[in-house]
């Protein structure tokens, strides 16, 4: 199979379940949020747990996410395992990612994000 052979599935935004779960909530940074978003991504156990969690419970935004191969889905997995575990919005996954996160942890998360990527392809191509 060729990359361009899975179709683009689209999904408007008000119908993904990471919108309505505040994961583009247009809030001021929680510190907080940060500091448990760092320990969901840098936990292995904590990040497949959480990332197989919001790929499989939340159709319409993996499906929207997932499907295209011109997109990098690295990201949303994280940013919706993170909103899934601990309500923790984009902006403040990409804090804990950026300023908490070792170089062996973003590896380690980006190896386990490809892997739930790998299962969903498998299973909806």
């Amino acid at each position: 199979m060729n990359k361009t052979d899975l179709f683009d599935r689209w999904h408007p935004y008000w119908d993904w379940e990471c919108f309505k779960a505040g994961m583009w909530e247009d809030r001021r940074i929680d510190e907080g949020k940060v500091i448990l978003a760092e320990k969901v991504l840098s936990s292995p156990e904590l990040c497949r747990i959480y990332m197989d969690r919001a790929v499989s419970s939340w159709k319409n935004s993996a499906e929207h996410n997932l499907s295209k191969y011109w997109l990098n889905r690295r990201p949303w997995v994280g940013w919706a395992a993170c909103c899934i575990s601990v309500s923790a919005t984009e902006e403040e996954t990409r804090c804990a990612w950026n300023f908490r996160l070792t170089e062996k942890d973003k590896t380690e998360a980006n190896l386990i994000a490809d892997e739930i990527i790998d299962k969903w392809v498998k299973s909806n191509a």
